[in-house]
This record gives structure tokens, sequence and C-alpha cells, in this order.
């Protein structure tokens, strides 16, 4: 007997009702989403992940990989099962729990056999909450938006979507940890029970992350019975999938088949080719080693990382700068003409097989510097010193001239001595960081500072006084000091001079620094979080392609020199810089 299209069309969308890969796949088509991404092996396992397994579960994934969108499908196809079903979206904040579930309800009108979810006018409908249509009038919404900081306990829901809750901002400190781990408690509270539900699913927590700190969340829901399924940007080393809680099992298999396909320092193997290249990733490595660990290869113990991230070998050190430019370019490297780089000269204190190393290469244009500004961190109780470090931004790079290290208390020497040196090295900004007392230096530095300003010559100078606080309220001392150096570092964007790199005290803070509190307690760690903190404040300068803005570099320098021929035809030997060059 021949198949009536209404046949067709009844197992069509029994098919949808029964399973979910084949109703996202449809999905999908409807939406246009094969030109961001198709669907491959590796989406179809998240889906599996997503929609199968015990009660508690998760999907952990770097952000770009598609999960919130494969989740949104699976409230959409739960919907589509049992219109009667609740489900509650947590996400870091109110606004994008509501993109998750405004978007949903846009799919209802977009996609045909979703259409009969579309609210009626009876049905509430917003951004927020959404009553389906078909659905039994309730209390309880068949979708609802909350931000994690959100009470929530009124709220019943047989699904109760976790979306990418933890966040750099509320993991900074043991408290906001604490807190946000107590509001995944609330959970089994809202959930109905099984043996009282009538939904045609099972009830059930799903939870979708990214790591944003080594005492994560998720490895603790994990140890609270959640099952989570790790889908990292790469494909892990052996000592890696070890570090990885719950690798996928698709993944697995694959490097069963071709152990090749490992990772390596030397070559990138995407997960996701089609959603992350060789060239994409090779962005994302340069964030660092512990940055890129946690959230694209999704490592839960980044304690077995190297237990002193920082070294003195990917340093440049060279003197070949001054108070007003620095080279165009500049090269890290082992070797360069003449052989090796590495610097004899000065002791180095770092670990074995480290060493410090001059520029492989510098270009003969110098430039003006973009901003020179100088860092003061007051000194704490202990044995720590008021540290100056004087740092100028150039093409990407930063580059120190000075480090001063005064002990004691605050002085009248000691201001003087500061302000000096930001004359002598054409300092435009002070930033003095403030906590406590610390704003009473600020106020002692600036009479100092302004006695100096030179108003009416050729080398005029004026200098800002600015106390900080942001600084110090960024995470843990030492994953701040880290997380700011180790990418800077990496990617060779930092120069010292001689100087600066033959402090003894400095060297061994940087080579002995690492993720445990007070690690740094015998030795003191004034001057690498005076370097960490001046590197920090030119951060914006850094998001640039050091190539493209050395180019920058030399054209400004050019103009700068024939800015500076026509000041000196000028009958006063006075002349005002272009607004390009001022850099206050």
């Amino acid at each position: 007997m021949t198949a009536t299209p209404g046949d067709e069309s009844a197992r069509y969308l029994k098919r949808l009702v029964d399973d979910f890969e084949f109703f996202a796949e449809e999905c999908w088509r409807f939406l246009g989403l094969g030109a961001v991404a198709p669907i491959t092996w590796v989406e179809r396992a998240m889906m599996r992940a997503i929609a199968h397994g015990p009660r508690l579960r998760g999907v952990l994934g770097a952000r770009g990989t598609g999960k919130t969108t494969l989740a949104m499908l699976y409230c959409a196809w739960l919907l589509l099962r049992d219109q009667d079903r609740k489900i509650l979206v947590v996400s870091k904040r109110d606004r994008h729990a509501e993109e998750f579930v405004d978007t949903i309800g846009r799919w209802f009108h977009i996609i045909p056999f979703l259409r009969p979810l579309i609210p009626t006018s009876r049905n509430k409908d917003s951004a927020r909450r959404i009553l389906v249509g078909g659905a039994k009038p309730s209390k309880d919404m068949s979708l609802r938006a909350e931000g994690a900081e959100n009470m929530i306990e009124g709220t019943r829901a047989h699904t109760i979507i976790c979306d990418d809750i933890e966040t750099t901002t509320n993991t900074k400190t043991e408290h906001n940890r604490s807190t946000l781990e107590r509001r995944t408690h609330e959970f089994a509270s809202i959930l109905f029970p099984n043996t009282e539900s009538v939904a045609v699913d099972p009830t059930e927590v799903v939870v979708l992350g990214t790591y944003h700190h080594q005492e994560s969340l998720y490895t603790k829901m994990a140890a609270r019975g959640y099952l989570f399924t790790s889908f990292p940007m790469e494909y892990p080393t052996l000592a890696e999938q070890n570090d990885i809680l719950n690798l996928a099992p698709e993944i697995i298999e694959r490097i069963e088949d071709d152990p090749t396909i490992r990772r390596s320092d030397t070559r990138i193997s995407s997960v996701f080719p089609h959603r992350f290249d060789e060239a994409e990733i090779t962005i994302r490595r340069k964030t660092g080693p512990v940055y890129y660990a946690l959230q694209f290869m999704l490592r839960a113990n980044i304690s077995n990382l190297d237990a002193n991230p920082l070294r003195l070998s990917d340093l440049i050190v060279y003197d070949g700068f001054t108070e007003e430019k620095g080279p165009a370019s500049i090269a890290w490297g082992l070797n360069g003409p003449a052989g090796s780089t590495e610097i004899t000269s000065i002791r180095c204190y770092g670990f074995s097989g480290d060493a410090l190393h001059g520029p492989a290469a510098v270009d003969s244009v110098m430039a003006p510097w973009q901003h020179t500004i100088m860092w003061v961190d007051p000194a704490a109780q202990g044995k720590d010193k008021t540290t100056a470090g004087v740092y100028s931004l150039l093409a990407g790079r930063v580059f120190c001239h000075e480090m001063l290290c005064f002990p004691g208390e605050p002085s009248e020497d000691m201001m003087n001595r500061i302000a000096d040196a930001a004359q002598r090295l054409r300092v435009r900004t002070i930033y003095v960081e403030e906590i406590g007392l610390a704003s009473l230096f600020t106020t002692m530095l600036r009479p100092a500072v302004k006695r100096r300003h030179v108003d009416n010559s050729s080398e005029r100078w004026a200098c800002g006084v600015e106390g900080v606080r942001d600084w110090t309220q960024r995470h843990q001392k030492e994953q701040r000091i880290i997380g700011v150096l180790s990418p800077v570092m990496q990617n060779h964007r930092l120069v010292l001079a001689s100087s600066v790199a033959a402090n003894k005290d400095l060297q061994k803070q940087i080579t002995r620094i690492n993720y445990q509190r007070d690690c740094l307690r015998s030795l003191g760690d004034d001057i690498v979080e005076n370097l960490a903190a001046g590197c920090w404040s030119l951060a914006r300068g850094l998001s640039v392609d050091p190539e493209g803005a050395s180019e920058r570099a030399r054209q400004r320098s050019d103009e700068y020199l024939r800015y500076r021929e026509i000041a000196r035809r000028l009958a006063y030997g006075q002349y005002r810089e272009p607004r390009w060059l001022r850099t206050g």
C-alpha cells in the first residue's frame, strides 16, 4: 500500500519528537545555522551529552563551540514533547538568561513544526517568561530566565539549564566562589521529584560551562555527583587528558584510532576545525599557558602545569632605547646573526636551563613612545619596599626603563627621587596603587611632581598623578601577577633595561612565583607585582599585532623627524607637538 502524504508527515513529526539529533538537524536547517558551522560528529556528541545521561549532568566546552545553541534546541525539543514541562534557565546575569529564553521564543515563529508552541494571547509571553501554546494554566512558566544572583527558591522546574554561571568576576575571591556554589545547592529543592512528576521525561539539571578559576564551581559540582563531559578545543596530550574531567568518549575513540592526532607545543590539532582553524587556535594559545589550559583545554587540575610558570628566557634585555624613543620593532630569539643571544655579563638567578637573552634583531628606526607611565606601589607591612617602575609602550611591546626600590616609610627624599625619575624619563602619568592609607602617598607625591613642571621652553614637561584601586581588586595576588605577565612574557612583549634585568630580587620573584597563596612570603613580591601592574596599565596597547604596529611606529618616526626639523628652523626654536604625538 502506497504511503500517503499524511503518513509521511506523521512519521516526520514522530521522528522529530523521538529523536533529538534529528530534531536539532532540522532546526539547524530552518535557522540557516549551517552557514555559521555545519553539524559534525562533535556537535552530535555534544547533543548526546546534553540530552542523555544521569539526572545531574553537564557539558564543558570552550566559548564558541556551540554548546549554548545546542542547549536551546534541547529546551525546544523538550517542550515539543511535553507542553506542560517547566524549564528554568539560570545564567551568569539576567540579560544572558533572557537572551536564551527570548531566542527560543523567536524560533517558535520561524520553525514550522514549533509554531504550535507560540503562546496564545492569554499566556504570558516575554523575554523572561514564556508559557507555550498547549500548556495547562500554571503559576510556573514553560520557560523562565533568571540570573545566578537572583533568588529562585519559589520556582519549580522539571529541567534546570545552568548556562555559564561561572565567570571571571564571580570567582575573584573565596567568598564569591562559596556564594556561587551555595546557589547551586538550591537546584535540588527547585526540581520536581520524579516520583511526583507527570512529565514525559525525567527531571534533570543540565550544566553548561567553561572554567574561569582553578578552584572551579564545576569541579565541586562533579564531587557532588554531577557527571560532566568535556570537549576541549584540541586533542589533548596524554598528560593533559589525565587532567580533563571525563573527556568525551568520542574524542577518546578518535585518539585511540590515531594517537598522532594529539596536539603538541609545535602542532595544532583542532577538535572543531570547522569553527577554529590553526590561525584561530594560534591566537588563543597566545593568551598564556594557564588561561589556555583552563578555558580551551578544560584542564581541571592546572596544578600539574609548570609549578613556576614565568621564565627569564622569555624576556628581552636591551639598553638601546631612550627617554623619548625606542626601536620600531625588536625580535626575540635564542640565536641572532652573531650567534647565541644569551647574556653572560648579568648573573642569572633563574632555575637550571633558564637564562637572560638579548634581542635577535632590532630595527634601526627609532620611533617616539606611544605612552610612558610610572607605576608606584607603596610599601605594605612586612619585607615589601616601595617600588616605582617606569614603562613605555611602543608597537605592542612594553619597555621597562627603570625600577626604583625604597625601604622604609614614605619621606620627602623618596618623593623627590620618584619625581626626579619621572621628569628625567619624560613620564606623562604616575599611577599610585591605593590600598588602605596609600591615598596619602598620592597626596604627598603630587607637590613634588608639580614643582618640576616646565612650561616655558622646548623642554616643557608636565605629569599627572593618579590613584588606582582597580588593580588590587582583581583576584588573588599570585593569580593576578601570573595572569598578566604570563601572556606578555610568553609572547616576548616585555623588554627590560639591563639595570632592571640585573635586579636579583626581581629575577627570584619572577622565577619563584606560583599559584600558591603567599608563595613569595620569604622573598617578597613587591618588584614583580610592580612589573605586572605596569604591563596591566598599558594592556590596551598590547592588543595589537606587533608587525603592523611597528610599521605605524616607523611612519610616526618619519613624521616626528620632519616636524623636529621644521621646529628647529623656527625663529624661537619652540614648537607644539601635533596631537597624535602627545602621549599624556
